[in-house]
């Protein structure tokens, strides 16, 4: 039936989705790391490392946080037809910049939290979004 949008999940690669979600994990390890944008990040926080909890139960949901995130990307890369890797980063890129930058900019914005606060985490959901969407 035309306009209407039938999803398939039992032609989800779960493999490539179970990847893409590894992969923004570790980005995001990276990413938030004193070797990337931990220090400034936890600057521009407020925080300093002895304020952050035990890190387990965090990264425990960090990690099905990003698993959740590249199976709806999934299920959007395949609603949009994408069949290579510049195809689905091309859609991970559009969910990036206009879905969840832009609901982290709304965010800094009531929150009044400066712009290089917004540019960190804001980078680091573009980023994740495009590769997974490529993946």
């Amino acid at each position: 039936m035309e306009g209407t949008l039938i999803v398939e999940f039992s032609s989800l690669n779960y493999l490539a989705i179970l990847l893409a979600g590894l992969s923004g994990y570790v980005l995001g390890a990276l990413w938030y790391s004193r070797a990337g944008f931990g220090k400034t990040w936890l600057k521009r926080m407020g925080l300093e490392g002895d304020d952050l909890e035990e890190p387990i139960g965090p990264m425990a949901l960090a990690m099905l946080s990003s698993l959740i995130k590249a199976f709806a990307l999934a299920l959007v890369v395949q609603a949009f037809g994408a069949k290579s890797f510049l195809d689905g980063a091309g859609v991970g890129l559009l969910i990036g910049l206009g879905l969840n930058a832009t609901s982290i900019f709304s965010d800094h914005l009531f929150g009044q939290w400066d712009f290089q606060l917004f540019v960190i985490r804001a980078g680091y959901q573009v980023c994740f979004s495009t590769l997974a969407g490529g993946i």
